[in-house]
């Protein structure tokens, strides 16, 4: 076993950790310049730092880590006689490596902070630099700058030495490329809780993982400390218990109850195809980006994640033409209709006898078709209204509050959901009008080409177009909006909008189930 410690301990020696002493040594110079305490404050000062340790230690560390996995040998499991011995002893290594991999950065930091001043307190409170907050809480618990640096790095190598476990124990039973998305996603829902500025989202364990790695995390609440160590220590019974018991296992799932049924599923699969998920995605992200950019050119004071909501989703009005903002609400209403419309062509192109007899009875067709469909704009609604909270939450603008329209009281989660539910509603009965369309004319060109001359109308200068169900997901036709924004223009009541919407989509589902599937098979 000590050649297969060695063997891992010198696979950690590897160009690789010179771009780490680079990144250390640069990031510590920066911090260096300017810096009028002393060189125990200095040690500390980069220690804790939060963006370093998020933006640069851990990124490294996941990378290193990931080409450092390997496969086990067969030669050495033919001759160990217990697996969770030799697992155990490449843990070993890991762990050895992990506290290399820490202390390198401590040995560059302590050589880029010499010539400083001398001094074991830490700055005092009076000279008010706010750079030296996290310093002021850390001496809360400790006499001495250097103990908080040391607590500081033992809790990095144990947060790093977890999370590396964690690491050989999903390649273990898991493929390598799934360790890999496994590790982004928690690395991205660090980087999420760090800059939303939620520290609630710190305090869940396991999920996120800021409070394992950064120790100033654990002075935001009480007991933080004994909630991060149990979870530790929770973590590593698991793995024990994994590798000791079930090592000889490969996880399978069993999903005879989730098995599909019906074409439904056939369905659902063509509608949130790669190609189909990765347009839509590619199209919030830059409508998002633009609105983003457009928010920062207003004059309206600090935004915040409900002015961001409301910008992005204020739409386009009746009464006056802006050729930008209804080209944006078309692009975001039009795009996933435009790719159920592609979705029917192929369903109408492809529909064979074999499909209609696998199936239960025709009915079984329309409520496929119904089924798929509403999920598919459901996702892509949720996807659409949370994933614009993303830019405002990591840009670190405040949760609370509304600049933009000061007399609205709502919060930026009431309106969230108020923006989901309006926007699924709209682009449901919009699908609905189109699929009936379809049924009644057998041209998926006219059914989309209805819903484009919908939005034509919309711009009419008629008080009835207030009433086109397109476009009514605007909040610029809405009432508590529009009143709290200019006086002189009431809009529409939430009551009414929603009462238009649910009354439409409700008949459309009843004729469809009823009578309109039959003109399918005819």
């Amino acid at each position: 076993m000590g050649a297969v410690f060695l063997r891992d301990v010198k696979r950690f020696y590897t160009p690789k950790l010179l771009l780490l002493l680079l990144g250390a040594a640069l990031f510590s110079l920066s911090a260096r310049q300017g810096f009028a305490y002393s060189y125990e404050s200095f040690v500390l000062f980069v220690l804790v730092d939060h963006y370093y340790i998020t933006f640069f230690m851990v990124p490294k560390f996941l990378w290193i880590s990931y080409t450092y996995l390997e496969d086990n040998l067969d030669y050495v499991l033919i001759r160990i006689s217990r697996f969770p011995r030799y697992f155990a002893v490449k843990a070993a290594a890991w762990a050895l490596n992990t506290s290399v991999f820490v202390l390198v950065q401590l040995a560059v930091i302590m050589s880029v902070g010499l010539g400083l001043p001398a001094g074991s307190g830490f700055p005092s409170p009076a000279e008010q630099d706010l750079s030296m907050e996290v310093l002021m809480k850390l001496s809360d618990i400790v006499q001495h700058p250097w103990q908080a640096s040391a607590l500081s790095v033992l809790h990095l190598i144990l947060g790093l030495s977890m999370l590396g476990l964690v690491m050989m124990t999903l390649h273990h039973f898991l493929e390598k490329r799934w360790v890999a998305v496994i590790t982004a996603g928690l690395f991205i829902l660090m980087v999420f809780a760090m800059k939303s500025k939620i520290p609630e989202l710190t305090r869940i364990p396991f999920l996120f993982i800021n409070n394992y790695i950064i120790f100033m995390y654990n002075l935001t609440y009480p007991y933080a400390f004994w909630v991060t160590y149990i979870s530790l220590g929770m973590i590593f019974g698991g793995t024990v218990y994994l590798i000791c018991k079930y090592w000889n296992k490969d996880f399978e799932w069993h999903r005879k109850w989730l098995r599909p049924r019906g074409v439904m599923p056939y369905y659902a699969a063509q509608l949130f195809s790669f190609r189909n998920v990765g347009i839509l995605a590619t199209l919030a992200i830059v409508i998002c980006l633009w609105k983003w950019l457009q928010l920062n050119n207003l004059a309206v004071g600090p935004s915040t994640w409900a002015d961001y909501m409301i910008y992005t989703f204020w739409g386009h009005g009746h009464g006056y033409f802006k050729p930008a903002d209804f080209l944006v609400m078309l692009l975001m209403n039009a795009a996933p209709l435009y790719m159920l419309a592609l979705f029917l062509e192929n369903e109408k192109r492809v529909h064979s006898m074999l499909l209609t007899i696998r199936l239960a009875s025709k009915i079984q067709w329309a409520s496929s078709i119904l089924a798929a469909g509403s999920i598919y704009v459901l996702v892509y609604t949720i996807g659409l209204t949370t994933g614009s909270l993303l830019i405002p939450s990591i840009a670190g603008l405040p949760a609370e509050g509304v600049t933009m329209i000061p007399d609205l009281a709502l919060s930026w989660n009431e309106i969230w959901v108020y923006i989901t539910a309006v926007k699924w509603l709209e682009l449901l009965v919009q699908f609905l009008l189109m699929l009936l369309v379809f049924l009644w004319s057998r041209q998926v060109t006219a059914a989309f080409g209805g819903l484009l001359l919908m939005y034509a109308l919309y711009l009419l200068p008629y008080s009835w177009t207030l009433y086109i169900p397109a476009g009514m997901s605007s909040l610029a036709q809405h009432q508590p909006f529009m009143s709290a924004a200019d006086s002189a223009y009431e809009g529409l009541p939430p009551q009414t909008i929603f009462l238009i919407l649910i009354v439409i989509a409700v008949s459309a589902v009843l004729y469809i189930l009823i009578h309109g599937y039959k003109r399918r098979f005819q």
